[in-house]
C-alpha cells in the first residue's frame, strides 16, 4: 500500500525517519562534497572522451583506408603491431611481476590471478600503486598498438584482395 510520503508499507519506525532528500536539504553543505571514487572507476568525462577518441579513430582509418595503398596500410599496421609487441611484452611482464612481488605478501593470490590483475590494485599502498602504475599503462599502451596495428593489417590485407 503507498502512502502519502511516497513510502510502501506501514511500518511505524518508517514513518518517523525522514528521506534522504530531505536530510541532505537540511545539512548546511550537503551536496558540494563530492564521493570518494571507488578504485576502478573513471569520470563520465574520461568515458565519453574514450568513446569520442575510438569513434574518430575508426573514421580516419576509413579516409586513411580508402587514400592509401592497400599494400603500404598492411606494412605500416605490421609495423606498428610489432612495435605494440616489443613495448607491451615486456612492461607487461614486470607489471605482473612487480604486482605478484607485492600483493602476495598481503593475499593468497589463486592460479588465474593475472587474467585480471587490476582488481589486485585495492590491496597496494599508495607507493606501491604509484611503483605499479608506470608498468601498467606502458602495458596498456603496448596492447592498444598492437590492436590498432593488427586491425590497420587486417584492413591493408582486405583492401588488396578486393
Amino acid at each position: 500500500m503507498r502512502r502519502a510520503d511516497g513510502l510502501i508499507g506501514e511500518s511505524s519506525a518508517a514513518e518517523g525517519r525522514l528521506r534522504v532528500s530531505e536530510i541532505a536539504g537540511r545539512v548546511k553543505g550537503a551536496g558540494r562534497a563530492r564521493p570518494r571514487r571507488r578504485a576502478g572507476t573513471i569520470d563520465a568525462m574520461l568515458e565519453i572522451g574514450i568513446v569520442l577518441a575510438a569513434v574518430v579513430a575508426a573514421g580516419l582509418a576509413g579516409v586513411l583506408g580508402a587514400l592509401t595503398a592497400p599494400g603500404p596500410l598492411a606494412a605500416f599496421g605490421l609495423i606498428v603491431l610489432l612495435a605494440g609487441l616489443v613495448l607491451g611484452l615486456p612492461t607487461g611482464l614486470w607489471y605482473h611481476v612487480v604486482l605478484h612481488r607485492f600483493v602476495s605478501t598481503r593475499v593468497r593470490l589463486g592460479r588465474t590471478w593475472w587474467l585480471s590483475p587490476s582488481a589486485l590494485h585495492r590491496h597496494l599502498t599508495d607507493d606501491e600503486e604509484r611503483r605499479v602504475r608506470i608498468w601498467y599503462r606502458l602495458g596498456g599502451v603496448g596492447f592498444v598498438l598492437c590492436v590498432a596495428g593488427g586491425v590497420a593489417a587486417i584492413a591493408g590485407s582486405l583492401l588488396a584482395r578486393w
